[in-house]
Formats: C-alpha cells, sequence, structure tokens
C-alpha cells in the first residue's frame, strides 16, 4: 500500500513541476520576444541598438541558470525558487508598466530574467528525481512542457500586446510567473505533508 501511495504522490508532484515549467517558459518567453519592439517603441532606439540591452537580458539568463544549478542542490530549493519567480514577474512587470529610464527599464528586464531563469535547472532535476526508470519520457515530457510555454509567451503574449500595450505584457508575465510560483509552493506544502511517511523529494 506505501508502494502504491508513494508513487501516486511522485506522480502528482511530477505533474506539477511539468505546468509550474510551462507558466515559467511562459513567463520567460515574455520578456525576450517582446524586449526589442518594447525598445524601440517605447524609448526609440533603433533595431541595431537593441543589440547591447538584448545581451545584458542574455548575461542575466545565463547568470540565472548558474545560480539556479546551486540552489537546485540546496534544501530549501522549492522555497528559493517560488521568491525568485514571483519577483522575476514583478521586475519585468514594472519595466514595462512605468516611464522609467531606458537603462533602468533593461536593468529591471536583465533582474528578471536572471531570476526566472533561476527555476529552469531546477526543473530538469526535480525530473530526474521523479521519473526514477522512465527518464527519457520524463526528459520528453519536460521538453514538451517547454514548447507549449513558448508558444503561450508569444501567443497569448502577442493578444495581451494587441489589446493593452506593453503594459499588459507585464501583467500577462508578472501572472505567468505568479502561476508557476504558486504552484512551486503548493508543491512544497505537498512534500512537506508527506514528509514523515515518504522520503522528502524536494
Amino acid at each position: 500500500m506505501s508502494r502504491i501511495l508513494r508513487r501516486w504522490v511522485v506522480a502528482r508532484a511530477f505533474w506539477f513541476v511539468l505546468v509550474a515549467n510551462i507558466f515559467y517558459q511562459t513567463a520567460a518567453m515574455g520578456i525576450f520576444v517582446y524586449l526589442v519592439a518594447f525598445l524601440i517603441r517605447t524609448y526609440g532606439m533603433t533595431q541595431g541598438g537593441t543589440a547591447i540591452p538584448l545581451a545584458v537580458v542574455g548575461v542575466g539568463a545565463m547568470l540565472g541558470s548558474l545560480l539556479g544549478g546551486h540552489i537546485a542542490g540546496r534544501p530549501r530549493r522549492l522555497t528559493w525558487s517560488a521568491a525568485a519567480l514571483l519577483l522575476g514577474g514583478a521586475s519585468v512587470c514594472v519595466a514595462l508598466t512605468l516611464s522609467l529610464s531606458p537603462w533602468m527599464a533593461i536593468l529591471l528586464c536583465c533582474v528578471s530574467a536572471l531570476l526566472l531563469t533561476i527555476f529552469a535547472p531546477l526543473t530538469w532535476a526535480l525530473t530526474a528525481e521523479l521519473a526514477g526508470e522512465s527518464r527519457a519520457t520524463a526528459n520528453g515530457l519536460l521538453a514538451t512542457s517547454n514548447q507549449l510555454g513558448i508558444i503561450g509567451g508569444a501567443s497569448v503574449g502577442g493578444l495581451a500586446l494587441a489589446f493593452g500595450g506593453f503594459p499588459f505584457v507585464g501583467f500577462f508575465c508578472l501572472g505567468a510567473a505568479a502561476a508557476a510560483s504558486a504552484i512551486v509552493t503548493a508543491l512544497k506544502l505537498r512534500t512537506v505533508r508527506a514528509s514523515r511517511a515518504e522520503p522528502e523529494v524536494a
């Protein structure tokens, strides 16, 4: 009976990770897909002039991956990831909704990319731990969730831009990041409740 319960808990946790990853990818794609258009439309930058800002935001994403790799091995990784997702969504929302100087908006987008990307290494770590002997299938499902998130960030974000401009895109990214944070928090709470009977997975 305990083996059946453990399998059920692990399966639920794995689907939590996949859904949270979809929302994370949606929020992250909202930054990179619409940043160039935002800088050109709002600050009058040329297309070539957006290369350096994009590079700065890209550096933020790379640093987030490195930091996420460190956090993925920490005991409170879900707590840190949930907080980072929420703060990352708030950062891009502020950048796209308030009338800031160009480099302040770019810096906030860089911070947002860093904070959001912390979650990426954690998804791979959790997938490897929860998949058991079905890692190939789990990796395929994780890749599918990545693609769904990219589609969501590009398409739904485009609808938000059409209806409300860049402020709507900012709130859309905040909503997606907040949803990912809430799911990660729920996963943490579920793990804590099951920790007395089962080995902790997060």
